[in-house]
């Protein structure tokens, strides 16, 4: 994974550093993939992308966070003779920012989430049947017949696989409000979660984290009603 790091054309460039992205009176700063940050997994969580910007005092961070998500699912159900069979597989990423380890708002995100669940009644497929055409056992051909599917017929599973697998970009503005001066550490993590369920046929879930950037930009909001709005 390989990670650059973008600061204002106003900072030298000798200064292109982790630690120099804090330097004093920075308004801006920002980092970004070209590789993907967090490859297919079914859960857990990382740090996928970090920086530093120094503020003044009773500033705000106003962060935009922008990453490509990609999601698997897969579902497969299998039946005969009448059975009903279901499967189910779910797949999402959620974002959290944190500022010097505090959550920003408004908290979690998600990213990207899909639910998938295949249904259906499966009569099976026949492959021979054997029967007798003198069911009464008198020597005479019966002139009507019965053939019971189940007791008469050699029948396999029918089965119906249905696979979606996508890829889309997404972008969420993140707010740390009132923060003291001094230097401030930015992190985004990304939690994948998955599940799944089948009865006779299969499912399965994954998601990625593909190239993505952070931007963190200095400001002070509005001192009246209205500057800074948080809805509970």
């Amino acid at each position: 994974m390989k990670l650059s790091h973008v600061i204002v054309p106003a900072l030298a460039a000798s200064l292109l550093s982790t630690s120099a992205l804090a330097v004093q009176g920075s308004k801006f700063s920002a980092t970004l993939s070209k590789t993907a940050l967090m490859n297919e997994a079914t859960n857990g969580s990382a740090v996928v992308m970090d920086t530093m910007i120094h503020t003044a005092n009773k500033k705000e961070l106003l962060i935009g966070v922008s990453l490509e998500t990609g999601l698997y699912t897969q579902t497969e159900v299998r039946g005969k003779n009448g059975d009903k069979d279901s499967a189910s597989a779910m797949a999402g990423i959620d974002i959290t920012v944190y500022v010097d380890g505090v959550a920003a708002e408004p908290g979690t995100i998600t990213f990207n989430q899909r639910e998938q669940e295949l249904t259906a009644v499966l009569g099976g497929v026949i492959e021979s049947c054997t029967f007798s055409t003198d069911q009464d056992g008198d020597g005479m051909t019966d002139d009507s017949l019965t053939v019971t599917i189940e007791d008469d017929c050699t029948v396999t599973d029918e089965e119906i696989e249905l696979i979606q697998s996508t890829m889309s970009a997404h972008h969420f503005n993140f707010v740390a409000p009132d923060l003291y001066a001094g230097d401030h550490t930015i992190t985004v993590e990304a939690t994948i979660s998955s599940d799944s369920s089948s009865g006779n046929g299969s499912a399965s879930a994954a998601a990625l984290v593909g190239k993505g950037s952070l931007t963190v930009e200095s400001v002070r909001a509005i001192n009246q009603d209205g500057g800074l709005i948080v809805l509970e």
